[in-house]
């Protein structure tokens, strides 16, 4: 069996959504049994560069649908543009970008890295 563009592509950013996935439903749970608000640990930073947490989930799921979209030649859906509020609009976002990424086909993905123009206009040349 040969590793493929979408083995190496879209199957990573399948496992990665859904393990955020699962990291957003644990710090909702804290946050609820500690009596935390959740914008503190949505806007907190772990070091002073750093995006906050909402934007890293932001980020994270833009990376994953533009990656897979732009590989399958399929336009992703479009989402806020903003850092999600609460925990169950960040995993909101999560869900659609996974929702998005597993509906890409193995024959959709694989075949692009032969295409000129799959990763958009070069403009270097």
């Amino acid at each position: 069996m040969s590793y493929s563009l979408y083995d190496a592509a879209v199957t990573p950013c399948i496992q990665q959504l859904g393990a955020l996935a699962g990291i957003i439903d644990k710090a909702a749970a804290h946050c609820a049994a500690h009596k935390i608000e959740e914008s503190a640990l949505l806007q907190d930073r772990l070091y002073p560069n750093m995006f906050c947490l909402a934007r890293q989930i932001r980020q994270s799921a833009d990376f994953a649908m533009n990656t897979g979209g732009r590989l399958a030649g399929v336009s992703p859906p479009a989402l806020p543009p903003v850092d999600d509020a609460s925990f169950a609009a960040a995993k909101s976002r999560v869900e659609t970008a996974l929702g998005f990424v597993k509906s890409l086909t193995r024959e959709q993905v694989d075949g692009s890295e032969n295409k000129r123009d799959f990763l958009g206009p070069v403009n270097w040349l």
